[in-house]
C-alpha cells in the first residue's frame, strides 16, 4: 500500500515559511499501481506550481517592499542624526515593515545593505536601526548585516557592527565578537571592552561558563 502526499505551501503569507505535507491518496500496490503513478505524477506536478506560485508570490512582495520603502527609507538614513537608543524616524519606518511581512522586511533590508555597500552613511543607519531591535527579531540577517559591517573599510561601519552585537547581548555575539581583529587602537579598545563587558554579563546569567 503506497500513501501518496501533496507538498502544500503555508496559509499565512508570510514569506519563507515551510511548506507542510497533506495526505491525499492511498493505493494498493500491485493492482492499480498504474493509477497511483498516475496520481503520483499529478501530485508532484501540483506541489512544483505551488512552489513556483510561492516564489512569484515572494518577488512580488519584495518589489511591493522595494516600491513603498527602499526611496524613503534611504532619504532618512541619509538625511537624520541618530542616537542609540532613541527611536528615529527611520526606525519607525522599519517598524512598519516589519508588521506587515517580516521575513520579507528582513531580506529587503539586507538586499538594501548590500547594495550600498559602499555608502557607508546608509550601513551605520541600517545598523544602528537594527540594533534597536532584538536579535531574535532580526535574525539570521541582522546578525549577517552586522558581521559584513565587520570587514568594511571604514572604522567607523565596523564600529557600528561591533555596536549591533553589543546592543544584542546574545551568547551568538560575544561568540562573534571573540574572532574580530581590529587594527585601530581606539577600535580594538572599544572590542575588547564590549567582549568583557558581554561576558561578564552573561557569566550572571549562567549562560557562559
Amino acid at each position: 500500500m503506497v500513501e501518496l502526499y501533496k507538498i502544500t505551501t503555508a496559509q499565512s503569507g508570510i514569506a519563507n515559511d515551510a511548506p507542510t505535507t497533506r495526505k491525499v491518496a492511498v493505493v494498493q500496490r500491485g493492482e492499480g499501481t498504474e493509477e497511483g503513478v498516475r496520481i503520483a505524477g499529478e501530485i508532484l506536478d501540483i506541489a512544483a506550481s505551488d512552489i513556483s506560485l510561492e516564489n512569484s508570490l515572494n518577488r512580488q512582495r519584495m518589489d511591493r517592499f522595494r516600491a513603498e520603502f527602499s526611496a524613503k527609507l534611504l532619504k532618512l538614513l541619509r538625511e537624520q542624526d541618530f542616537e542609540y537608543g532613541v527611536d528615529t524616524p527611520a526606525d519607525e519606518l522599519v517598524r512598519k515593515s516589519f508588521s506587515e511581512n517580516i521575513s520579507i522586511a528582513k531580506e529587503w533590508l539586507n538586499q538594501l545593505f548590500v547594495e550600498n555597500y559602499d555608502d557607508q552613511t546608509v550601513l551605520m543607519g541600517i545598523l544602528r536601526v537594527l540594533s534597536h531591535f532584538e536579535y531574535q527579531e532580526v535574525a539570521p540577517q541582522g546578525p549577517t548585516m552586522a558581521l559584513a559591517a565587520l570587514s568594511n573599510v571604514s572604522a567607523e561601519v565596523r564600529e557600528c557592527g561591533i555596536r549591533a552585537f553589543e546592543n544584542w547581548s546574545t551568547l551568538e555575539s560575544l561568540e562573534v565578537l571573540k574572532n574580530v581583529k581590529c587594527e585601530e587602537e581606539w577600535l580594538n579598545d572599544y572590542l575588547q571592552q564590549v567582549i568583557a563587558e558581554l561576558k561578564e554579563e552573561l557569566e550572571k546569567h549562567v549562560i557562559v561558563g
